[in-house]
């Protein structure tokens, strides 16, 4: 198990710490280079066993946007779609493992919703948990499926959320009712287990009771419900919102840790584990002053990843890009995120 306390420490030993994480204040004026190498590097990858990743993304996304602004209710056929959706991004995780994830970390579309976008984000992040944790392929879709649809209810308050400032504490309030909105949208379906439609009612819930919409704690949660809360959060953060910009995904991670006891213990670590503090695809400074691309986790160190070296410390970029394990390279660390 990763020691949460652990994970912001000073760096001098990796194997009981880490370094600190240091954040770049001001966004880049201009697009940098590594950027458009990263496009190139993607394009080639972008096809996994006759899977177009980027086109099952947005298959989902038109999903979720369809059903999230049709004002019609949500039908046996349409929850056929969805499931085939979930099954098809179930299956693509299972086959690669970084790919579809690298996709919910790039520039989002602007021409759908940014709650269609957190639906199907939140799917494809909570999918990567639960392969984490070892469910059945089954299981994954009935999580794949909860995840899709966990925010439905918000169509009913439009009128608040697409506000472009932040929510008074009156809409806050009102906006806590969208669980069972939720749920009272989907319940005439027989094609959804009780289990889905639980989680769904509990996404909101924490650990520490002080969620909603009933305050429940801790083995009151439904484990689906304890996987949304985490990554649904997450998205948020790492995603731009009408009132604010985004955080980068360390950050996001530090402000989670720092409230760790209303999240699953299990669970945060599995997200640490499988996705990390430096997504994959990601790009940092390395304390050489070299731009690297995250390649791959290291589960139990979660600060120290493997990356990929695409320029040296002048700015120049690397004819052969060259791996390196921050793991095994005690001279060597993430400076900074970018």
């Amino acid at each position: 198990m990763i020691d949460f306390s652990k994970i912001f420490g000073n760096g001098k030993d990796k194997e009981k710490s880490a370094s600190p994480i240091h954040f770049a204040k001001e966004p880049p004026k201009e697009k940098p280079p590594y950027k458009e190498e990263a496009k190139k590097i993607s394009e080639k990858e972008k096809m996994l066993d006759g899977i177009d990743v980027k086109l099952l993304y947005k298959e989902s996304l038109v999903l979720a946007d369809k059903i999230f602004n049709s004002s019609q209710p949500i039908l046996p056929e349409d929850v056929k779609e969805i499931k085939g959706v979930v099954e098809k991004i179930v299956d693509c995780i299972i086959r690669d493992g970084g790919q579809l994830l690298e996709i919910t970390f790039n520039k989002l579309p602007q021409e759908y919703h940014f709650i269609s976008l957190n639906m199907v984000n939140v799917c494809i992040l909570s999918l990567y948990i639960g392969v984490a944790l070892g469910f059945s392929r089954d299981k994954l879709i009935d999580l794949g499926t909860a995840a899709l649809l966990h925010d439905l209810g918000m169509k009913k308050y439009r009128s608040i959320i697409d506000q472009p400032r932040k929510l008074t504490p009156q809409e806050y309030k009102e906006i806590e009712n969208h669980p069972i909105v939720t749920t009272q949208m989907l319940s005439h379906l027989k094609e959804l287990s009780s289990k889905i439609l639980e989680s769904i009612s509990q996404e909101h819930e924490r650990m520490d009771g002080s969620g909603y919409p009933k305050n429940l704690k801790k083995e009151e949660i439904d484990e689906f419900a304890q996987i949304m809360a985490v990554v649904d959060v997450y998205e948020a953060l790492t995603h731009s919102r009408p009132y604010r910009e985004t955080y980068k995904p360390s950050e996001a991670v530090k402000i989670m840790l720092e409230m760790k006891e209303k999240f699953s213990y299990t669970v945060m670590n599995a997200f640490l584990e499988k996705i990390g503090i430096y997504p994959k695809g990601s790009y940092v400074e390395l304390n050489t002053k070299e731009i690297a691309q995250i390649i791959r986790q290291n589960p139990k160190l979660p600060c120290y990843p493997v990356v990929k070296i695409i320029y040296n410390s002048k700015g120049e970029k690397l004819d052969e890009p060259k791996e390196v394990d921050l793991s095994t390279n005690p001279t060597v660390y993430i400076k900074k995120c970018l």
